[in-house]
């Protein structure tokens, strides 16, 4: 994007797609006050019908939320620890590549194939539509999209010439010694979404991960960039459409914030034309 564009308040810049683009995971995901009916097999078996075509794989799983018993044991009072099983539900599409997670306190949608912009939040406010309708929900509490790419391969090493300086760190510094990690985060507070925007970047080292759920650990050293915008703090209605509408606008600041940390040379490295 043009140096004097602000990636945080000015708009967003076309698209360049990339064919070879190192993007290994993209999250939307709604949260919101316990909805017990949720997880009812009553209520999943609506949706697995209703979800058939696109997630036709099922999986139940069970969370673990833990309880601290105060029992007094004579004179001397003792924490025990309790763990509760909370049912959370994961729709598969055939390939297993996405995932539509639902629990009693948020509605996720996970892929490792990620599809483009405007067909993945469609998706995502498919799901939503289909879920509010078979067990409403009045107000949302926390609204979040994230990207994380992954470099690993050739293009590697030339990581400090293919981002922002302004990024770079020890990275960029000519130590004479191997940088094995050299992570860095930031958050900041783009005005238009009204939100906050987290941003990891850096080298991990062989094994190393910062989010083992997101981001299993590699045997070889690699580099991330983590960007997650979010919005949280206050309550707002629980309505698809609108929640749709504004997990788009969180999509396309993170493009802009990419595009304001990553070069033209990176682009054109993973077969973009900017």
């Amino acid at each position: 994007m043009p140096a004097h564009a602000n990636p945080f308040l000015g708009p967003v810049p076309s698209e360049v797609p990339l064919e070879g683009a190192p993007l290994i995971r993209v999250i939307s995901q709604v949260q919101f006050p316990a909805q017990l009916s949720l997880v009812e097999r009553t209520t999943v078996s609506e949706l697995q019908k209703a979800l058939a075509a696109s997630f036709p794989i099922l999986e139940e799983q069970s969370l673990r939320s833990f309880v601290f018993a105060l029992n007094i044991d004579g004179q001397e009072g003792r924490v025990q620890p309790q763990t509760l099983p909370q049912p959370q539900w994961r729709f598969f599409d055939p390939e297993a590549n996405t995932a539509l997670v639902v629990n009693t306190t948020s509605i996720t949608l996970d892929t490792l194939q990620y599809p483009g912009r405007k067909r993945f939040f469609e998706r995502f406010r498919t799901c939503l539509d289909i879920i509010h309708a078979r067990s409403p929900i009045n107000m949302a509490s926390r609204l979040g999209v994230r990207y994380v790419d992954r470099v690993s391969d050739e293009h590697l090493q030339a990581i400090p010439s293919l981002i922002n300086p302004l990024l770079l760190g020890l990275s960029g510094a000519d130590l004479g010694i191997p940088v094995q990690a050299d992570m860095h985060d930031f958050l900041v507070e783009p005005g238009p979404e009204r939100g906050s925007l987290h941003v990891r970047h850096g080298f991990l080292p062989p094994g190393g991960t910062m989010d083992p759920d997101i981001l299993p650990p590699l045997a070889v050293r690699n580099w991330i960039l983590d960007i997650d915008l979010f919005r949280q703090g206050e309550m707002f209605p629980f309505e698809p459409q609108a929640i749709g509408e504004d997990a788009i606008r969180f999509a396309e600041r993170i493009y802009a914030v990419f595009r304001w940390i990553v070069t033209d040379d990176f682009l054109r490295a993973f077969g973009g034309k900017p």
